[in-house]
């Protein structure tokens, strides 16, 4: 089986990270098919045994791409060169290296997506043993050390393997669906056993939904720390204390603040560059940039390009923004956003339209248009670029019919129109002819005309009866039309009949004509 060819896209970038700073060495964006891989889930491991660190990359299609360190930089091997060729879940593959049996060399757990019988997908976590030829063989069944854990909810499984109990054998932590972190102990016999309330040490603390858990100690302080990736971009950081509880550190407090993406992000916590302390893999979607990126801890002389608001690639003065903003410096606001009043600094912040602000992540409920930037910008097409720069949107929505409400959330299609989804807006669309549909809603769904009835028109609330008494009635296969032909069994069966009412005297009267005539003739013609 041979790899799909990945080109890789180099950045080099600097953004501050409370003391770090991202390395020229920055790892690279993954490029698949001639499409973006969007997130790229990172795993750091001397995989290989040479004494450095080598990269591994779960990608969006289910696969693993494989990058050998090298003194030359990263070497990306394909086919039989990669020696994670032929695994992968359906979708989203998760790597995670861990030498879980203790027997001295690394072993890969492969979370992600596989397909079911009813066509969803549901989570999984699969166990490939390292043997002593440095195959990989996955054990299955019970003879799967993690064939306990089941997945709670429609979510990337991104399990954590860390000794938390410190007992000297490898515990499990995985984020569960509604912002629980799930705690497995492992037991006597190699089991895992999940704990729960008061058992488990993170009852108390919700990381937010759909989070991707990592665990370290950033600050060195001899305890383990809680990072979680967010769905929204950011890495938030939770601070484990003396007392065990935790305390989650916001704003300029968070050493990781400055990690950002446009949606999920990845964290994996590694020395990367071996210079005794932590470095930061960032597996990011910046809109402008997917793939991973490389935050070294060190000191540095920072300049803020992007106005902290996005990561320089290629040309250091070319932005990549992260969500809400846009042009080559950061300083504008992006789709669906518009800016806020300014300031003490004079800076705007860029606000979300109604329902992106919300979470939905579709402005207006994408039932209508936002007046963002960039819309109100469009009224003036007669100003100059400096003129354009004070303009600014106010965030309405103007909400297609029927709809309406501050993000166009009320409203319902009126009979004979569908709700749907028409290029990047929903809208009423009327039903096509041969449809129809009875009433209002937006559930409802056109239906097709009955037996013997039509529609004719885009639109319509009810079909026509397809019927004649004098003509044979036909409806077409789309149900678009009634063809009357020919005239009706009925009709022909009472003209037959009234025929032969009218021509049954005929003969009677013929004969009654001739028997007259001759007769006649006969009377004439006698000798008196």
């Amino acid at each position: 089986m041979s790899w799909p060819f990945l080109s890789a896209l180099i950045f080099s970038a600097e953004a501050w990270l409370g003391g770090a700073q991202q390395h020229d060495e920055s790892l690279r964006a993954m490029r698949e098919g001639g499409e973006f891989i969007f997130i790229g889930v990172p795993c750091a491991v001397d995989w290989d045994g040479d004494g450095d660190i080598d990269l591994l990359v779960g990608c969006s299609n289910g696969t693993i791409a494989y990058y050998e360190r090298t003194p030359q930089g990263l070497v990306h091997h394909v086919g039989a060169g990669n020696p994670f060729d032929g695994l992968r879940v359906d979708l989203i593959a998760v790597p995670r290296a861990v030498d879980w049996d203790a027997d001295g060399d690394m072993d890969l757990l492969l979370s992600g997506f596989h397909g079911v019988e009813s066509g969803e997908f549901e989570g999984c976590l699969r166990y490939f043993e390292r043997l002593a030829d440095g195959g990989l063989v996955e054990r299955v069944g019970f003879d799967n050390p993690f064939h306990v854990f089941k997945p709670d909810g429609e979510m990337v499984v991104v399990p954590r393997a860390v000794d938390w109990d410190s007992d000297g054998d490898m515990d499990l932590l995985v984020a569960g669906s509604s912002g629980q972190i799930r705690y497995f102990e492992r037991v006597e016999g190699g089991l895992l056993q999940e704990r729960f309330d008061a058992q488990n040490p993170f009852e108390e603390l919700d990381v937010g939904m759909q989070g991707v858990l990592e665990v370290t100690d950033w600050d060195d302080d001899g305890r383990l720390d809680i990072l979680v990736g967010t769905r929204l971009g950011r890495v938030r950081f939770f601070k484990q204390l003396a007392n065990q509880s935790f305390t989650e550190l916001t704003g300029s407090s968070n050493p990781l603040a400055r990690v950002r993406g446009r949606f999920a992000v990845m964290p994996y916590v590694v020395d990367w560059d071996e210079d005794g302390d932590t470095d930061l893999l960032a597996g990011v979607y910046t809109g402008g940039f997917s793939g991973v990126l490389l935050f070294n801890r060190g000191s540095c002389n920072w300049q803020d390009l992007c106005l902290s608001r996005g990561f320089t690639k290629g040309k250091l003065d070319t932005c990549s923004c992260i969500l809400r903003y846009d042009m080559k410096d950061c300083s504008g606001c992006d789709e669906n956003y518009f800016s806020g009043p300014p300031d003490t600094s004079l800076a705007r912040e860029c606000l979300a339209c109604p329902k992106v602000a919300q979470g939905e992540g579709v402005a207006c409920s994408g039932r209508g248009r936002c007046l963002d930037d960039a819309a109100a910008r469009q009224q003036f097409p007669w100003k100059n670029r400096l003129q354009l720069s004070t303009v600014t949107g106010n965030g309405s929505c103007i909400c297609n019919e029927p709809f309406w409400g501050e993000g166009c959330e009320n409203g319902m299609c009126p009979e004979g129109q569908e709700y749907g989804h028409v290029e990047d807006r929903f809208t009423c669309h009327p039903c096509f002819p041969g449809w129809f549909k009875p009433e209002p809603g937006n559930s409802e769904r056109c239906q097709v005309c009955g037996s013997g009835t039509f529609s004719s028109q885009f639109g319509s609330a009810s079909c026509s009866s397809c019927r004649s008494p004098r003509f044979r009635s036909r409806v077409d296969i789309a149900r678009i039309s009634c063809d009357f032909a020919n005239i009706n069994v009925p009709v022909a069966i009472g003209v037959m009949l009234c025929s032969v009412l009218l021509f049954l005297p005929l003969p009677w009267m013929l004969c009654h004509k001739v028997c007259s005539f001759f007769r006649n003739a006969f009377t004439v013609g006698e000798v008196p």
